[in-house]
């Protein structure tokens, strides 16, 4: 299986720009900065032109998104707490749509 690593923001736009410069390949930056290949430094090249610096945040737990995993680490506990009173209110609402159907 393969492993998953997190780099960071200003990781992906420093090896993007190095990039960008046309002075090395892909796969020379990756081996670099020491990222898994050369392909990731293609796919954030992609994301950087599309959506800039915005594109590398984190969206997993924003509401309207249906999209990635679930977020499990809160920065306090008033997100934590509103995230799980949203969770428990769609809940609801599926079990009365349920109910309804009966």
């Amino acid at each position: 299986m393969c492993k998953h690593y997190d780099y960071s923001t200003a990781l992906k736009v420093q090896a993007v720009e190095e990039y960008l410069k046309g002075d090395k390949t892909s796969d020379a930056i990756a081996e670099e900065f020491n990222i898994s290949s050369g392909r990731m430094i293609l796919k954030w090249t992609r994301i950087y032109q599309e959506s800039g610096v915005k594109g590398f945040e984190d969206k997993r737990g924003k509401t309207g998104s249906l999209k990635g995993r679930p977020k499990e680490h809160f920065n306090s506990l008033e997100e934590e707490n509103a995230y799980l009173r949203a969770k428990v209110a769609l809940l609801e609402k599926v079990l009365d749509l349920n109910v309804k159907k009966k």
